[in-house]
């Protein structure tokens, strides 16, 4: 009987607890979060302004498109740092950031100032996701590129991050993660080249183009814009040459388009009376995409369109480090850190002043095409 009621009173002063006790939740729930996919950072006079586009979310905090409108929505905030002003965004937003979920990272290229500074937060923050991607915005601010009139179903996030993986795996600019930024100035003597970023089209045609680069110098200070030409001669220089497509003159008048299977490139580093001089080996194997038939005059085609490819490269090459020598551009295709491997006295004495060292020192580049697919019906 003792045993009994001992174990009456336990059971009754267990329910009375939980009646008593009032609910309160012990954790962060899903459905309380902002799941970030973009983030964008523009400069402002007093900080900066960031807007973010996050999923809109469900009860159990996934995306939720079953009424067949927006996928996500865009909500900003501003702050003195970009920390205070994503601190901001949950009193307007009623959810707290989470970025282990964010793609793609938007600097705005409008009154844009250091990029080290403008990336502080998420090089510190231990919830960020090391593999998402940086760009520029090109001809707008970050928060405009972001606002662009896309299709309600797209989530600009995806769209941007497959814009930048396709232009680094056609080797129109090289694609730049959050730990390549962080890096890249460590040194003190490599600058940096982000892919830029602009809104294209009209209309329902809307959508996102990468435009070029945007070249940062050795102290992570915004230096200026450049085209295509010459960040796919930096993709040639700096060993990330991936692949794409390369259109090629001919000396009969006509034109040819090669499609580039894979490259390499090797760059040997001597110093003659203090000076460096760098020598770039590049190979690429390339495909006969499309073919001139009045081109080679004659002459053996392939031969001819492999000498034709050769001079292309060549000059792509010497122009973008012509392009990169005169100010206020700088070394982004870490001809300083060659060096370092190379000489280390040498560059012990020339790292303090690598800056003016990079635009006098000597430059030869020897190309190798070689034509792997001709097809059967091309010099029929």
């Amino acid at each position: 009987m003792d045993r009994l009621t001992k174990f009456a009173a336990l059971l009754l002063s267990a329910v009375c607890l939980v009646s008593l006790t009032g609910y309160r939740k012990l954790g962060t729930e899903l459905s309380d979060l902002m799941v970030l996919q973009t983030v964008g950072v523009d400069c402002t006079a007093t900080g900066y302004r960031v807007t973010v586009e996050m999923l809109r979310g469900n009860q159990n905090g996934t995306p939720d498109n079953t009424g067949g409108g927006a996928v996500t929505r865009l909500c900003s905030a501003e702050g003195r740092t970009v920390a205070d002003a994503l601190y901001h965004l949950p009193l307007k937003s009623g959810g707290k950031p989470f970025l282990a979920h964010n793609r793609v990272i938007v600097i705005g290229g409008e009154g844009l100032r250091a990029l080290p500074e403008a990336l502080a937060f998420f090089t510190r923050d231990f919830g960020v996701r090391a593999s998402q991607l940086l760009c520029v915005s090109r001809g707008c601010t970050a928060a405009d590129l972001l606002a662009a009139k896309l299709p309600e179903s797209d989530v600009r996030g995806e769209m941007l991050e497959n814009v930048l993986t396709e232009a680094a795996d056609h080797s129109v600019v090289p694609a730049v993660r959050l730990p390549d930024a962080c890096n890249a100035f460590a040194d003190g003597t490599s600058a940096l080249c982000v892919p830029a970023v602009s809104v294209a089209g009209e209309g329902e045609n809307v959508t996102y183009a990468v435009s070029g680069g945007a070249f940062f110098g050795h102290d992570g200070r915004f230096a200026g814009f450049l085209e295509p030409d010459v960040t796919f001669g930096i993709a040639l220089l700096d060993g990330r040459l991936r692949g794409g497509s390369l259109t090629v003159p001919l000396p009969g008048g006509g034109t040819a388009s090669l499609l580039l299977v894979r490259g390499k490139t090797r760059v040997d580093v001597t110093t003659r009376n203090g000076t460096p001089a760098f020598c770039a080996a590049i190979s690429l194997v390339c495909d006969i995409k499309e073919y001139g038939q009045n081109g080679a005059n004659g002459r053996d085609p392939t031969a001819v369109l492999t000498r034709a490819a050769e001079t292309a490269v060549r000059e792509r090459a010497e122009n973008a480090l012509s392009l990169l020598q005169t100010p206020p551009y700088g070394d982004c295709v870490r001809f300083g850190m060659r060096l370092r491997w190379a000489d280390r006295t040498a560059y012990r004495r020339l790292s303090p002043t690598w800056e003016g060292a990079f635009r006098t020192c000597g430059f030869s580049c020897d190309v190798r095409v070689t034509i792997r697919r001709v097809g059967d019906a091309t010099f029929s």
